[in-house]
């Protein structure tokens, strides 16, 4: 019962779009942009300003809106994905700079050592 009476306002909302897109293409073929500025401008003309089209200079604006948002996702996407590759590359860094590290102790313990020996051998 629920499921039929949801279809039954969905199918509602879908036929009122379809009206509003049909009558939004018939008046656009029937109305120049200047007159679709001036109905949609006039008081009473401000409630059927969502039944008219758009314009070409706000439909151009929308466009290019659009491909500006397309830019800036596509320029996110990148500077994340350089963003990873850095930490990536610090990361590596990072452990070849302990390996220098741990090599440099390593090598300071075996001089000490080795000093110690030779001291040992002179001084007994």
């Amino acid at each position: 019962m629920g499921i039929s009476l949801s279809i039954e306002i969905a199918l509602k909302l879908v036929i009122g779009e379809l009206g509003i897109q049909i009558t939004k293409m018939l008046s656009g073929q029937l109305l120049s942009d200047e007159q679709i500025k001036s109905v949609s401008k006039h008081a009473t003309g401000k409630y059927f300003s969502s039944l008219l089209p758009e314009d070409k200079e706000t439909l151009e604006q929308n466009k290019k809106i659009e491909s500006a948002r397309q830019h800036i996702e596509s320029a996110s996407e990148i500077m994340s994905e350089i963003r990873d590759e850095i930490h990536t590359q610090e990361e590596s860094l990072k452990k070849i700079l302990n390996k220098i590290e741990e090599k440099k102790l390593k090598k300071n313990l075996n001089e000490e050592k080795r000093l110690d020996e030779l001291h040992q051998q002179y001084y007994g």
